[in-house]
């Protein structure tokens, strides 16, 4: 829907806003694909989605970003939105 409206600037939270190019929000769309893909993969493998959010937040990289604690956090933020974005589309 984006790509359609052909904006001049992309705000990403907490990035500021970037001129638009198709190249740009390609990219961040195959980001979301590939990690909404990894959590299902995850929970089809663990027992429960507390065990994916684990798993996620022992091998997150936002840490370094973020420092612990907020990268651990961010990590579970994100997780838990792939969960449920993976509830709504699964039913």
């Amino acid at each position: 829907m984006i790509q359609s409206l052909e904006p001049e600037l992309l705000c990403f939270g907490h990035f500021g806003p970037r001129t638009y190019n198709e190249a740009l929000l390609d990219a961040y769309k195959r980001s979301l694909v590939e990690w909404v893909e990894a959590v299902r993969q995850q929970r089809q493998q663990l027992a429960d989605d507390e065990q994916v959010i684990k798993h996620f937040v022992e091998h997150t990289e936002l840490t370094e970003i973020w420092g612990d604690e907020k990268g651990r956090e961010e990590t579970k933020l994100n997780v838990r939105g792939a969960l449920a974005f993976l509830d709504r589309t699964e039913q």
